[in-house]
Parts: C-alpha cells; structure tokens; sequence
C-alpha cells in the first residue's frame, strides 16, 4: 500500500496528517485540491500546513465540469444522492489516487465531538425562543425576511446564517425534537409534490426520540452518528473514493475513539460556542496555531453562483422537465424565480432536484 492523506488546511486533516507524519517516521504524503473561485480554494490554507508539517505535499487545481460529470456521480451512486460536495470529494480522490492508494480522512470528528455550528445553534435557540413571540416574529424574523441572500460560501454570511437559524427554532418551537434543517418543510412538500402523500416517517426524528433522555446536543450528536454520517457523509467518500480505486479510512471512527468519546461529559466536546473540545486541546503544539484559529469550512461546491450563470440552462431544462405528476413545475419554476432574481437561496433545493432527474435520465 501507498499510503497518505487528505489535508484541506482545517483541523480534522491536519492532526490526522501531524500523528501520521510523527508515527511514520518519514516524509508523509498529503493532498489537497483547489477551485478558481476563491471562497472555495483552500489550497493556501493546506500548503502552509504542509510546510510546517514537512509533509510531501502535492496539490491539483481542477476546473468544474458539472454537466459532463453528473451522469457518472449518479452511476457510482446508483441513486439519488443529493449532498453536491460529492463534486469536490470526486476530485480529490482523483487527485489523490495519483500518488497514493491509500488515504486517511478527518471525517467523523464533528459527528463524534460536536464539531458543527448548528451543534451551539441547538443551544442558542434555547436562549432565543424565551424572547417574547412578538419581539421574533415582528421584528428580527420580518428583518431577515426582506434582505436577499448573498452570493459566497454560507459560512461567511451573517444573514444566511441568521435566518437558517430562525427558521431551525420555529420548528424546535413546535417539536424539540425536530432537531434537523430540511431542505423542504413539511409545509412546503406537499406544493412541490402535490400527488404523493408523505408517509410521516422522518428517521431522524425517529432517532432523537430514542435519545430523548440525553441533553439536546448529545441527541443530535447520537442521531448524526447513526442517520447523517452513515447514510451522507461515509456513503459519498466511500463512492468516490472507490470510483479511483482508491481506499480511505476515518480513523476518528476507530469503535474505540467513538466509544470513548461517548463516555465523555458533552462539555469535554462543547462549551459555548466552542466545539471539538477535547481535539482543539489535544492539537495544541501539534499543528500549526493558524489552523486551530482558522473559521470553519466546509468542503463545498458554489452552487448558488452556477444555477446563475453556466449551469441554468441545463439545470432548468431538467428540473422544469421532471414528472409533472409527482413535481408542481408551477413550485419548481417558483424556486427558479426567487433564485435568480437573487431573493432567495435556492440552490440546495434545486441540487436535489436536479439530481433526481439526472439519476431518472432527464
């Protein structure tokens, strides 16, 4: 085996890359792969990783080329996977296979040690929904409904943020285990697929329940564990690494690290607004302090910006053209509407669909 690892400058990847660098004993290998838009390129961040590591670092810019790459993402699925940073993850194991069979991922450290904002977000709306209903409702929540979403990456967007936040605690207003941002409300499916009855089974929800006695993120952090990471996030490495041969490993998913991050005290994972606890202290004079400083990124696509400009055509000619007994083209052409006059975000809700008539043939 050749072996390496994924680095993307963050956290995760860059203590998986320092231990493996310190055990080996030798030059490790390590991978990253940058974009042309710019709130999408970690490149600088993972090189000056590298550097300080002294890893063999390589590293690959790739241009999207969505539309000739969709018809195979939905082969190697063989369904309709709707999560677009399989684009991104496509590429890397590309870029990586060149030089190693074997890679190490970070994945699994937010799911184990409560790495995601909506993790202190559960939290906050605690706090938030004890304001008075008037104070929300007729002053914050009609604020954030009149100002249109920014373009860029949603991690850099107080406004995106903000409202994804309101919209989370109405629903934990009326259900605390509603616990899950959906693309489509409840409210919402019944006009985008008018023929089609929801059975009501919603498996995440059904997971909480069973969590129900455990503090509010330790629930969302059980039902992530058992719903989000095995059928999302393990699921499209797992594909795309296996499209180009190539094998990861998530050792934060190691049965002994989970089990014995499940024993710990949720403080030990989060305090305020402070996530991965334990990880952050462990990495001090591990990696590099500019990673432990750096904001959180995720691995993402600029959907919004495509759907605008060099993907609508295409994107519209398949989500519009969709089985008009199970899809309103009425809501569907509505989504187009508020997404390109720039009212809303839609581009998550318009991924799904245009996936699902992709993986049909459209």
């Amino acid at each position: 085996f050749r072996w390496g690892a994924f680095l993307s400058g963050g956290m995760d990847s860059s203590v998986m890359a320092a231990i493996m660098a310190r055990e080996a004993g030798g030059r490790v290998k390590t991978c990253c792969v940058g974009f042309s838009d710019q709130q999408h390129d970690e490149r600088a961040a993972a090189l000056a990783t590298a550097q300080a590591l002294g890893t063999n670092h390589s590293e690959a810019q790739v241009e999207w080329d969505v539309r000739a790459l969709l018809p195979r993402l939905a082969t190697h699925f063989g369904e309709p996977f709707g999560d677009s940073s399989a684009l991104p993850c496509w590429h890397l194991c590309q870029a990586a296979r060149g030089s190693v069979t074997v890679a190490l991922s970070g994945d699994g450290a937010d799911e184990v040690l409560a790495g995601y904002r909506r993790y202190f977000s559960r939290r906050l709306a605690g706090i938030y929904l004890k304001l008075p209903r008037f104070l929300r409702a007729n002053q914050l929540e009609n604020l954030l409904a009149l100002a249109p979403d920014p373009e860029g990456y949603y991690g850099y967007s107080l406004i995106r943020q903000a409202r994804l936040f309101a919209e989370q605690a109405r629903r934990l207003e009326a259900d605390r285990l509603e616990v899950m941002t959906l693309p489509f409300s409840e409210a919402e499916l019944p006009l985008l697929l008018p023929g089609i009855k929801s059975s009501g089974v919603d498996p995440v929800r059904s997971r909480v329940e069973l969590e129900s006695s455990w503090d509010e993120v330790t629930q969302m952090l059980r039902a992530d564990q058992q719903t989000y990471l095995p059928d999302d996030i393990l699921v499209k490495v797992d594909r795309m690494s296996m499209a180009h041969g190539l094998e990861v490993r998530c050792p934060f998913l190691d049965h002994r690290v989970v089990e014995f991050c499940a024993s710990l005290p949720i403080e030990y994972k989060l305090r305020g607004a402070t996530g991965k606890r334990l990880l952050l202290r462990m990495a001090k004079g591990l990696v590099p302090a500019r990673v432990l400083s750096r904001p959180k990124h995720g691995f993402t696509a600029p959907l919004e910006k495509w759907f605008r400009n060099e993907l609508k055509d295409y994107a519209r000619e398949v989500t519009l053209g969709l089985d008009s007994a199970t899809f309103s083209r009425t809501h569907v052409e509505l989504l187009w509407d508020e997404h390109l006059a720039g009212r809303r975000d839609h581009s998550h809700r318009l991924w799904l669909l245009l996936m699902w008539g992709v993986c049909l043939g459209r």
